[in-house]
C-alpha cells in the first residue's frame, strides 16, 4: 500500500508541475535584471520553479529545457528523487523514460555523454509516433480491463482537482495512467466491454501481499475504493 501511496504522490506532483506556466516568485523582474535566468549558479529546474515565465521556460520550451539540461550538466529537476527512487520510481514501468529523465535524470542514471541522450530522445520521439500508439493502446487495454472488472470509478479522490489542472487532457500522461487513476472523471470508461471483460478475465490478485493486507483490513476498509481493491486484490477481496 505504501507503494501505491507513493505512486499517487508522485503522480500528483506531476500534475502540479504540469500546471500553467507562470512565475511563482514575486521578485522575478528584479532577479532577471540581476542575471538569475542566465546564471549558471542556478539549475534550469530552479529557474523554471520560480520564474518560468520571466525566464522564457514555458511549455513549448520544455523540450529545449530538457535538451539543454542534459547537454550541460545532468541533474535532478526535483529534490525528492532519492525518496521517489526508494519507492521504485526509477525501476517502475508505469513511468516513461521521458518522465524519469525530466524529473530525476541523475538519480535514475539516465544522463548521457553527448548525443546519446538526444538520439535516444529522438528515437523515443520517433518511435512514439509509431509505437506510442500501440504501446498506449496496449497499456490502455490492460488498464481498461482491470478497471472495467468493477464499476467504472476513479481510484483516487482528487481526480476533479487533477482534471481542473489538466490531467485528463495532458499529453504528458498516458491513457493507461489516466484510466488507472481517474477513469470516470477522464471519461475513459468502456460501456460494452465491462461485462465481457469481467467474465472472460481470470480473477487473480495483482499483489503478492494481499493475504497480509486482508488480515490488516484492506478489503473491508472504507479508506480504499472498490477500484483499488479490485486492481490489487480482486481474488482475496472476492471482487471477481
Amino acid at each position: 500500500m505504501h507503494s501505491l501511496f507513493s505512486t499517487l504522490v508522485i503522480a500528483l506532483t506531476f500534475v502540479a508541475l504540469a500546471q500553467s506556466c507562470s512565475d511563482s516568485g514575486s521578485n522575478c523582474a528584479n532577479w532577471v535584471k540581476n542575471g538569475f535566468c542566465t546564471s549558471s549558479s542556478y539549475t534550469t529546474a530552479q529557474k523554471t520553479q520560480y520564474c518560468a515565465s520571466s525566464c522564457n521556460l514555458c511549455s513549448g520550451s520544455s523540450a529545449t529545457t530538457s535538451s539543454s539540461s542534459s547537454s550541460s550538466s545532468c541533474t535532478d529537476a526535483v529534490t525528492t528523487c532519492s525518496s521517489w527512487n526508494a519507492n521504485g520510481f526509477c525501476a517502475s514501468s508505469f513511468y516513461t523514460t521521458a518522465q524519469k529523465t525530466q524529473y530525476c535524470a541523475k538519480t535514475c542514471s539516465l544522463c548521457s555523454s553527448t548525443t546519446a541522450s538526444s538520439s535516444s530522445d529522438s528515437t523515443d520521439s520517433s518511435d512514439s509516433s509509431d509505437s506510442s500508439d500501440s504501446s498506449d493502446s496496449s497499456d490502455a487495454t490492460t488498464a481498461a480491463s482491470a478497471t472495467t472488472t468493477a464499476a467504472c470509478v476513479d481510484a483516487v479522490s482528487t481526480c476533479s482537482s487533477w482534471n481542473a489542472n489538466g490531467f485528463c487532457s495532458s499529453s504528458f500522461y498516458t491513457t493507461a495512467q489516466k484510466t488507472t487513476y481517474c477513469a470516470k472523471t477522464c471519461s475513459l470508461c468502456t460501456s460494452s466491454s465491462s461485462s465481457s471483460s469481467s467474465s472472460s478475465s481470470t480473477c487473480t490478485d495483482a499483489s503478492s501481499a494481499c493475504s497480509s493486507w486482508v488480515s490488516n483490513g484492506f478489503c473491508t476498509s472504507t479508506f480504499y475504493t472498490t477500484a483499488q481493491k479490485t486492481t490489487y486484490c480482486a481474488k482475496s477481496c472476492s471482487l471477481c
